[in-house]
């Protein structure tokens, strides 16, 4: 079926996504390995985001995470109810920390349940989230150690579910996550991600709020 309007762009961003996620291979050791040096592996990475990150997407990191990355990463490990307002400068890796991979490393130890990512608009929250979504599709390393994370039927843009039942939705700045659920669980990691727009920062230039 041919997509249009907003699908076929949240197609073609996917598809980039995908593109960038393979310009890096697998790591040789992971054929090597027993299944013990393995999970040891694994629940080394597990604890130590930097490492976790630069092994699992060496794509994104070029170079090692910064102190307030692993900051912000240990603090929604730890804080399992709290309020965080981040201000980082344009090229500082916001949007692929607090929306990609803390989100990834944070379901893999079992401490995020279901993922709200708000931004301006529905189409602009789901494009950003099909970042996370290639990533659980397509990043071999990932897969290599945790296995499929794709669920038949539940795989859509926008909102979908993995196999274990964790949850992954967009929202627009003018919906509302009240209701949301998945099963027993509620959102229990929201993100907003440029949720503003040219017409509400002139708002909030005439009116000094």
């Amino acid at each position: 079926m041919k997509l249009k309007g907003k699908n076929k762009e949240l197609l073609e961003r996917f598809e980039e996504a995908v593109k960038f996620i393979r310009s890096s291979k697998p790591p040789t050791e992971q054929k090597e390995e027993t299944a013990q040096q393995r999970k040891a592996r694994c629940k080394r990475l597990l604890g130590d985001y930097r490492e976790f990150c630069n092994y699992y997407f060496p794509h994104y990191c070029t170079a090692p995470s910064a102190a307030f990355h692993i900051l912000l990463a240990e603090e929604l490990r730890d804080l399992p109810n709290c309020l965080l307002l981040k201000m980082w400068p344009r090229g500082h890796a916001k949007s692929v920390n607090a929306c990609v991979m803390i989100p990834i490393w944070l379901m893999l130890q079992e401490k995020l349940k279901f993922m709200v990512l708000v931004s301006a608009t529905l189409d602009a929250a789901s494009g950003l989230l099909t970042d996370l979504q290639a990533e659980l599709s397509e990043n071999e390393r990932l897969i290599a150690d945790f296995g499929d994370f794709e669920s038949s039927g539940s795989w859509t843009f926008g909102d979908f579910t993995t196999k274990k039942g964790v949850r992954f939705k967009a929202i627009g700045r003018r919906q509302s996550p009240r209701g949301l659920r998945k099963g027993a669980n509620r959102p229990d990691y929201i993100v907003c991600d440029d949720i503003d727009d040219d017409k509400l920062v002139q708002k909030c230039i005439v009116t000094g709020k």
